[in-house]
């Protein structure tokens, strides 16, 4: 077994955590069989539509996909950068996806639920959302 493998669960997804976007995170899967199902339990999503240039109905799979097999306790960030192509109701139906693990209500500095939106999508977040603009 590799060294880093061998470090405890909590240290790898403290590491996992680090990395970028939750593309990244979950490429991880492959690495091997210990490593297969530790996305999972990441504490930080992080989606990125314009990441790698992917059109917009792979990306929207990908969150719903990852969203659904989500399995951390709680989700401390949850953060998507989308630009013009995403729908206000997308970003609905993944708050709601994520409400399961995200601390509603108690955004502070160990919790955050940042939505960058372009200018364009002013209004469309939920109540309690937390919207950024470029």
């Amino acid at each position: 077994m590799d060294m880093i493998s061998q470090l405890s669960d909590e240290l790898l997804l403290t590491i996992l955590s680090l990395l970028p976007t939750t593309n990244d995170v979950v490429a991880t899967m492959v690495l091997s069989k210990r490593w297969k199902f530790l996305w999972m339990f990441v504490p930080k999503l992080v989606y990125d539509d314009s990441y790698q240039n992917i059109e917009y109905a792979r990306f929207s799979r990908f969150v719903d996909r990852s969203l659904f097999l989500h399995e951390a306790p709680v989700i401390k960030t949850l953060h998507f950068k989308l630009g013009e192509i995403c729908g206000a109701e997308d970003i609905r139906v993944w708050i709601k996806a994520a409400e399961k693990s995200l601390w509603v209500g108690c955004l502070s500095s160990s919790t955050a639920l940042l939505v960058h939106l372009q200018p364009y999508f002013q209004g469309a977040c939920t109540q309690g959302v937390e919207c950024l603009s470029h």
